[in-house]
């Protein structure tokens, strides 16, 4: 039931001021809006402010809104694409479900759910959030009172193992993918030879390149048909490249020249597509290399494009790189999260700190025996 009256107030001089308020209930709760200068004013106002606090909007409705008003405007498209992945796959069986009627129980019978179904602890943390931030949204205009999720807690965080190829097989998958994909040889080398994302390397411009300085600026990506800012603010950086890299840039430049402002282009100077770049020739080169089994074993279907950005990272670091180097070429955030990543590849650097703690151990033990 909403009303309408007329409130009054003295601001600091005394002057009396007054202005019409709409008057609503929520799940037995008062709410006002008000601001209005005249009755009449508040009186067309009515019928919006009633239909967009109606407690029988269902989680399809809501969720709705807030992709089309929230997500649109404030989200990058990668994060849009991921959240309509989740309404359209994970959750599903909640779209006609009142919102006001939700409880935590609900909630930690989906989380149950999400993990029968083998998701991973990062997924469902992720749809936590979407939830969460679906809720709030809903709190923020007044459509219900409290979120019914905000007392879930996330996952614990899952060490995930990281695929990557071999000094060996770097060499054996570069001499592999110049003779059944030339085309592709200059991507894959520059994959290896930058731990480049897909979409940095799908989306890498001409003027992105500056061969006297031997550098590649890092500001853009190629995602779903389009280019978009880069995955992340760290994401957004100067990667130094090898002598060998800037010349077969070079090369590849003077081959392709007029062709496109695109480094990794096709035939028509356009963007590359990434499914075809990645099932076809991606993995026409590995099944090459799994032909000579008596030398290479490499599991196809766990192997992914992504890997030759870890591939770069672990052969840097087992060579010694400084982790803050590699931190920044890779555009994590914090040295921590390439520690995190890789720390079991680098087995003297964990040698070495696991000696320190030895010796400060033996040296606590001698100072306790001598007190």
């Amino acid at each position: 039931m909403a009303g309408i009256r007329k409130r009054s107030w003295k601001d600091s001089k005394g002057k009396i001021k007054y202005c019409y308020e709409i008057t609503y209930y929520i799940n037995g709760e008062l709410k006002r809006k008000s601001g209005y200068k005249t009755r009449q004013e508040a009186q067309a106002a009515l019928p919006d402010v009633t239909n967009s606090f109606n407690t029988n909007i269902t989680f399809k409705e809501l969720a709705d809104e807030y992709m089309e008003k929230h997500c649109k405007i404030h989200c990058k498209k990668t994060t849009y694409s991921l959240y309509n992945s989740y309404l359209k796959v994970n959750l599903v069986k909640l779209k006609n479900k009142r919102i006001k009627d939700f409880s935590l129980r609900d909630f930690n019978n989906l989380i149950f759910e999400f993990k029968t179904q083998n998701l991973s602890n990062k997924t469902i943390n992720n749809i936590i959030i979407y939830l969460k931030s679906i809720f709030n949204y809903a709190i923020d205009n007044e459509m219900i009172s409290k979120n019914p999720i905000s007392k879930i807690k996330k996952l614990p965080s899952e060490k995930k193992k990281i695929n990557f190829l071999t000094e060996d097989q770097v060499l054996v998958f570069l001499k592999t993918a110049k003779i059944v994909t030339p085309d592709y040889y200059v991507l894959f080398y520059t994959a290896i030879h930058t731990g480049m994302r897909r979409g940095e390397l799908l989306g890498l411009e001409w003027q992105d390149i500056d061969f006297n300085k031997n550098e590649i600026s890092i500001n853009k990506q190629w995602y779903q048909s389009e280019v978009s800012t880069t995955k992340t603010t760290n994401s957004t950086r100067i990667i130094k490249i090898p002598n060998s890299l800037t010349e077969l840039l070079r090369e590849h430049k003077r081959k392709r020249k007029n062709l496109s402002r695109i480094v990794f282009c096709n035939s028509k100077g356009q963007h590359l597509h990434t499914w075809n770049m990645t099932e076809r020739y991606f993995k026409k080169v590995l099944r090459k290399m799994q032909e000579d089994s008596r030398i290479y074993t490499l599991n196809l279907d766990s192997l992914k494009f992504h890997d030759l950005r870890h591939t770069y990272a672990s052969l840097m670091l087992s060579k010694g790189a400084p982790i803050k180097f590699v931190q920044e070429q890779m555009g994590h955030s914090s040295s921590k999260v390439t520690l995190d990543i890789y720390n079991h590849i680098m087995p003297k650097e964990s040698e070495y700190a696991r000696n320190i703690l030895e010796n400060i151990h033996k040296y606590e033990q001698n100072m306790s025996i001598e007190n």
